[in-house]
């Protein structure tokens, strides 16, 4: 007697926070792929791909999965492993208890678990909690380097604030001879002459000064030079 047929959506995910990205998208397909193929009755009938960050349940492709397994259109949700679903063990349990209310299986070509029964439950939900602890160890680890590099005055990251540039080899930022006397005369008539971002928006346009990406300046923008704290 035949096996019954089995619909498979696979799930893949990579996050744009995750620094080496062990499991690229080619290898998670590629190990479902496989996966699907030695079970006996299985068939692929969808594919699900998020570049997205696994802290919350907001990813267009698991959207997308929820609400096709609402649908019935598969009987397995599969996937490379529990943190490609998710790292937040709360999510996992309601992603699990939705779709088994339709009927929908979930399961994980790297580990051994079926939510069919309790058991398998219980084992989605302790890799659930692995998963969470390794997110929020990771996450402690990385603000902690933040911090440290912070408190000795090096740039932790993102563009360069006006007036500053910094080069590629280096940690720290260094004033641009161009820009940085401009910062200088935009809190000079803040603090002293006691001009508003509005007035000292117009100054700016009148001495034809631009923004970092030509644009005009606004008294938003103005409010937001004086407000950053790298200023400080």
């Amino acid at each position: 007697m035949s096996a019954p047929d089995v619909r498979v959506a696979l799930y893949t995910r990579i996050s744009t926070d995750e620094t080496n990205q062990p499991y690229s998208l080619g290898v998670q397909s590629e190990r479902l792929e496989a996966f699907v193929a030695s079970q006996p009755g299985w068939s692929i009938v969808e594919t699900y791909t998020d570049q997205a960050s696994a802290k919350d349940l907001d990813r267009p492709a698991l959207t997308r999965a929820r609400a096709a397994a609402v649908t019935c259109r598969f009987d397995v949700l599969l996937f490379y492993r529990v943190d490609r679903l998710s790292r937040n063990l709360g999510d996992l349990i309601t992603i699990g208890k939705e779709l088994q209310s339709h009927g929908v299986g979930l399961r994980s070509a790297t580990e051994s678990f079926d939510t069919e029964d309790p058991a398998g439950r219980m084992l989605f939900q302790l890799l659930g909690s692995f998963a969470e602890f390794e997110r929020t160890t990771m996450h402690g680890r990385i603000n902690d380097a933040l911090e440290r590099r912070a408190a000795r005055g090096e740039w932790t990251g993102g563009v360069a604030p006006f007036g500053y540039r910094k080069e590629h080899d280096e940690t720290f930022l260094r004033p641009d001879p161009v820009t940085a006397p401009i910062v200088a005369a935009i809190f000079t008539r803040y603090v002293q002459t006691r001009d508003g971002a509005h007035s000292i928006a117009s100054w700016l346009d009148t001495e034809g000064i631009r923004t970092r990406g030509g644009a005009h300046w606004a008294a938003s923008a103005v409010l937001d030079l004086l407000r950053r704290r790298t200023y400080i």
